[in-house]
């Protein structure tokens, strides 16, 4: 096996990984709406600020901000290029012009 496509399947064995933990994190995601309805819906006047309504809309936020970006990842490794390739193999990167190794 050349070091070629030991650095592609790496490359997308990294990209499973990417994906499936963004599929894991999706399955927070009915949980995180669910409490973040369920205190929304009973806020009140006489209480002021609602903690729980904040943590839960900020759980969610963050929880898809995490998927978009471990999908995004998972679709970068798995396309591969001179970037991965220099990424996971630093000798296999080609030298930029004027530089000499």
């Amino acid at each position: 096996m050349s070091k070629k496509e030991l650095v592609r399947l790496v490359s997308r064995a990294l990209a499973v990984f990417f994906a499936s933990w963004a599929f894991a994190d999706i399955t927070y995601l009915p949980d995180h709406f669910f409490e973040l309805f369920h205190h929304m819906n009973h806020r009140s006047v006489m209480v002021g600020e609602d903690h729980l309504a904040k943590y839960y809309s900020l759980m969610t936020f963050f929880t898809l901000v995490r998927v978009l970006v471990f999908f995004l990842a998972a679709v970068w490794f798995w396309r591969g290029g001179k970037k991965v390739e220099a990424l996971l193999s630093p000798s296999m990167a080609v030298p930029e012009s004027g530089e000499s190794t």
